[in-house]
């Protein structure tokens, strides 16, 4: 404790350092609204041959509730849990609105995501056919490699997506419709899967190239 009438004397802060406190300080200020955006900041001793304090960002950074709304908003779309828009769109249907484009991803050739679904429902109706399922392989096989389960497989896993692709999507999910797909296919004792997130899973491969990786692979 200092004696009375004695002061404590602190470095002086040098112009350059000065301005970068008073705009640290302007930026974390609650009136400026900032606060949450910016990691914390915090006065360090001055290191050898410099007077005044320096300033310093920390490693950690504050949690904005409105950045977590967000992240968790675009987590929820990656898992395509894709429904009906809650509000009515200005113009259009469901299929162009931005979220059946990233559900579906046509391709440029389509004039929307209805008509990339259509033709994906023909392309996979196609695989129950004789040697259809070549159309449905990267690279369709050309040395004949898949083995009989190989070709079993491919077939049932486009009798899933096919229908998927069928079942109105009216005030249901994207997971809701493959749920509903695979109770609908495990009637006629296909279990290749018994769970829609794998459906689901599938349709985010197949969408990619409009086909299956070779079992090889």
């Amino acid at each position: 404790m200092l004696p009375p009438g004695d002061q404590a004397e602190y470095p002086l802060l040098d112009k350059q350092r000065k301005e970068e406190v008073e705009r640290v300080k302007s930026l974390i200020s609650f009136r400026s609204l900032k606060s949450n955006d910016i990691p914390p900041v915090e006065l360090l001793p001055a290191g050898p041959g410099k007077k005044g304090p320096s300033v310093q960002r920390r490693a950690t950074y504050s949690v904005n509730p409105q950045n977590t709304k967000r992240d968790s908003h675009e987590r929820q779309q990656d898992y395509d849990h894709v429904s009906m828009p809650r509000q009515k769109l200005v113009s259009g249907t469901f299929w162009d609105s931005p979220e059946a484009y990233k559900l579906f991803r046509p391709r440029p050739s389509d004039s929307n995501c209805l008509s990339g679904v259509e033709r994906r429902i023909k392309l996979l109706q196609r695989a129950q056919q004789y040697e259809g399922w070549r159309d449905l392989v990267h690279g369709r096989d050309p040395d004949n490699v898949c083995t009989n389960y190989d070709k079993l497989v491919i077939r049932q896993k486009s009798m899933f997506i096919l229908k998927a692709y069928q079942i109105e999507m009216n005030r249901k999910t994207w997971l809701d419709c493959c749920e509903i797909a695979v109770h609908e296919i495990k009637l006629l004792g296909v279990t290749l899967t018994t769970h829609g997130d794998n459906l689901s899973w599938w349709h985010r491969l197949f969408r990619i190239r409009e086909a299956f990786l070779h079992p090889n692979l």
